[in-house]
């Protein structure tokens, strides 16, 4: 196995969640950035 692989499913999902938020993030941001800046 490698090393650098997810081991667990915990782990698994830690890093699916913390994707997850910074994509939610940059999304929200990039609304409120619509908001301000209106095209």
């Amino acid at each position: 196995h490698r090393s650098h692989m997810v081991q667990t499913e915990s782990q698994y999902l830690y890093l699916h969640q913390c994707v997850r938020d910074v994509l939610r993030a940059r999304k929200l941001r990039s609304e409120q950035e619509d908001l301000v800046y209106p095209m």
